[in-house]
This record gives structure tokens, C-alpha cells and sequence, in this order.
């Protein structure tokens, strides 16, 4: 059996050898082992460089001495953060998202929100809404009637999907919290903040930063069981391509008047 030797790009080819690639060169790393009639000894890696490539499970990362590194990520979702910011325009319905507001009886928001996180649910726990209530007001300070603390408006944390939005004056979102719907108003303007366990939105370019074990070895590869991404620069949406203006040689169509029957009728102007 003949071994090409030749060292190639892993993302030379089409636009499907990205991927076929990226798995294959991670496969390499578990068959290899067993054929080299010897154990390896793992040692411990930390990584911290620029994002170039990213696969399901896969990342290429070049470290700042330019060396490039194919990860496979092998964490708990726990284990998994990607942090960034993002304009409020960004903000789209099926995001989990969480804030702090005053809420009266009727979940109605006293001001607006300046400040929202987008966040991975990772307890069930952490979803709803939840009063925030000062430790220090109740050992320090006499309780006040029940009565009194239902009825005026109470610091809640609200933490729930984004289920809809409107767009004007004012961005207004509609979070389904537990059980409860509420729509408060977002404050011009508004700090989004974006803090999940998913490495969806990364990007080449994006800070790297990762723990976890390699073969000396076998220069190159790694497995990653803690990886951190941040964002190089905000998150915005997608834009849209714009409608093609008419070119000043093409005059705009004049519609015709129909003819008409009367032969009295005086001609058309012109």
C-alpha cells in the first residue's frame, strides 16, 4: 500500500471537503493509537488563539505563534460558552432570554429594559419568574404586612423564550415565562448581552480559549473538554440585499390610454 505523503490544507477542494476533512483528520486521531504497538502517555493542553475553521464537534484554531491545531470537542454542554454582544435588531423569536424588571400584579413592566441576556436553559429551574427579594431589607429591617409586599411592584428576574417582537419607536418583546406571557419594552438604548452553551453563532476571527488532553506524538490534534469563544465583533443581523435602483437609461413606463371609439373624440395630447 502506497501512503501519499504530500501535506495539504484540510480545506482544500470543494465545498464538501470541509467537512469530509475535518472528520476524517479527527478519526486519525483514534485510529492511530492502537496501530502504533505502544501507549501513549496523554498530556495536559491549554490553547488560546484565533478561530479559523468551524464543523460539528470540530474546530481548526491557529495559536499566536501560527501553529494550527484541529480540536475535537469532547465537553459538557456545561463546559461550552460562546459570549458576545448584540444590537437589539439581532434579537429573533426562539431565544431564550432573561432580564430583570419591576413587575406590578399585571407582570406590566414599570420602565423599560435596559439590559438582556440570550442564555442557554440548562435547569428547568431557570425559567420563569422569579422575585427578588433583598436579604439585607429582611434580616436588618422589621417584614413588612403581606398585604403591603403583594401589592406594590416587586424586582423579578424573567427568564423564558422570545415568542415575539415589534418593532418601532420603541422594540417591545413578548417573553413566555413559565406559564406567563409578558411584553415589556426595551430602553434606547438597550445592552443585549449573549451568553449560551453554543457555538453556533462563532466565527472565524472569534477568540479561543480551551483545556484538555493530547498525544505528543501526533502533533496538531487535540481533544478539548472545556472551550470558551468569545466574539470579535457584535452580533448583527443578516443583511439583506437591497432592491436594484433603475439605471438612469431606462425611463419609466408610461401606461397607455386606451383608444377610443367615438370618432369625434378629439386626439390624445402630444
Amino acid at each position: 500500500m502506497t501512503h501519499v505523503t504530500t501535506r495539504r490544507s484540510f480545506f482544500d477542494g470543494s465545498r464538501r471537503g470541509p467537512w469530509l476533512c475535518l472528520i476524517v483528520a479527527a478519526g486519525t486521531l483514534c485510529a492511530t493509537v492502537p496501530t502504533m504497538g505502544q501507549e501513549l502517555q496523554r498530556e495536559a493542553f491549554h490553547l488560546e488563539g484565533k478561530l479559523q475553521r468551524l464543523a460539528p464537534g470540530l474546530l481548526q484554531v491557529a495559536d499566536e505563534q501560527g501553529n494550527v491545531w484541529l480540536v475535537k470537542i469532547e465537553a459538557n454542554p456545561r463546559d461550552v460558552s460562546f459570549s458576545a454582544t448584540a444590537a437589539p435588531e439581532w434579537l429573533g423569536p426562539g431565544m431564550w432570554v432573561r432580564f430583570s424588571a419591576v413587575l406590578d400584579q399585571r407582570l406590566q413592566a414599570q420602565e423599560p429594559v435596559k439590559e438582556l441576556t440570550v442564555f442557554t436553559p440548562l435547569d428547568p429551574s431557570q425559567l420563569g419568574i422569579i422575585p427578588q427579594v433583598s436579604l439585607g431589607k429582611e434580616i436588618f429591617a422589621p417584614p413588612e404586612p403581606q398585604s403591603d409586599q403583594t401589592n406594590k411592584p416587586q424586582l423579578c428576574l424573567v427568564a423564558g423564550r422570545l415568542v415575539g417582537m415589534a418593532r418601532g419607536k420603541t422594540t417591545r418583546v413578548s417573553v413566555l415565562a413559565g406559564t406567563n406571557t409578558l411584553t415589556v419594552n426595551l430602553a434606547e438604548p438597550a445592552k443585549i448581552i449573549v451568553e449560551v452553551s453554543d457555538l453556533s453563532w462563532a466565527k472565524p476571527g472569534d477568540k479561543v480559549v480551551l483545556d484538555g488532553w493530547y498525544y505528543p506524538m501526533i502533533p496538531g490534534r487535540a481533544i478539548a473538554n472545556r472551550i470558551s469563544v468569545s466574539a470579535s465583533a457584535e452580533l448583527a443581523p443578516a443583511r439583506t440585499r437591497p432592491a436594484r435602483r433603475p439605471r438612469a437609461s431606462e425611463s419609466p413606463r408610461v401606461p397607455q390610454q386606451p383608444e377610443s371609439s367615438d370618432p369625434n373624440a378629439a386626439p390624445p395630447p402630444g
